[in-house]
């Protein structure tokens, strides 16, 4: 309901095109149905005592049309239920091809921003339906439509970001597990038609 809120404020006379609506639409509802699904699995053993929730936080500016939505949770992260699911040979030779370049880390976590940017290229999900699973890619999408936006994804020791309108992505690594996952994506929405024609 919130999120409808802000789409409401920033978009009041439903101008924003579909390219841009739908991925971003769909992107947010995936992001809540991983949370729901993945977050807190049974089978994870988690080092730190959680409550099994998730926390979901956005902003509207209507003069710069810019929307901001981040979501939180502290759940079993990307880089450890995406290394679960089932992948094709091109997610796994991406995976291998980004483990090579990083042999020799010491981290715990020095794997985890490759399988962060695997998740953003390539999506996946466990139920192998196709429209399913592809939460993270259609953020991209989004951002891409659009023309102008970031999107910045920490699941424990890894960060991936991407934006800045070059369509590529930069990846890194923390020291320590921040002991969740969190997205945050920033949209600079296109000018509404009243004022392109103005």
């Amino acid at each position: 309901e919130m999120l409808l809120e802000l789409g409401r404020f920033i978009d009041p006379d439903h101008e924003l095109p579909d390219e841009i609506a739908i991925p971003l639409n769909s992107a947010l509802s995936e992001a809540m149905v991983n949370v729901k699904m993945h977050a807190y699995t049974g089978d994870h053993r988690f080092q730190f005592r959680h409550v099994g929730r998730w926390w979901l936080t956005g902003s509207a500016d209507r003069a710069n049309r810019v929307l901001n939505v981040v979501i939180y949770d502290q759940g079993a992260t990307i880089p450890l239920t995406y290394d679960k699911l089932p992948k094709h040979r091109e997610v796994l030779e991406f995976i291998k091809g980004g483990l090579a370049s990083i042999a020799g880390g010491r981290s715990p976590y020095a794997s985890d921003a490759v399988h962060i940017e695997a998740a953003m290229k390539y999506g996946n999900s466990q139920t192998d339906r196709p429209n399913r699973g592809k939460g993270l890619p259609q953020m991209q999408d989004a951002i891409d439509a659009a023309g102008n936006g970031r999107l910045f994804v920490a699941s424990r020791g890894g960060q991936y970001l991407y934006g800045d309108g070059k369509g590529v992505g930069r990846k890194a690594t923390y020291r320590h597990s921040i002991g969740g996952t969190l997205i945050e994506w920033t949209i600079q929405l296109p000018a509404r038609k009243s004022e392109e024609a103005a």
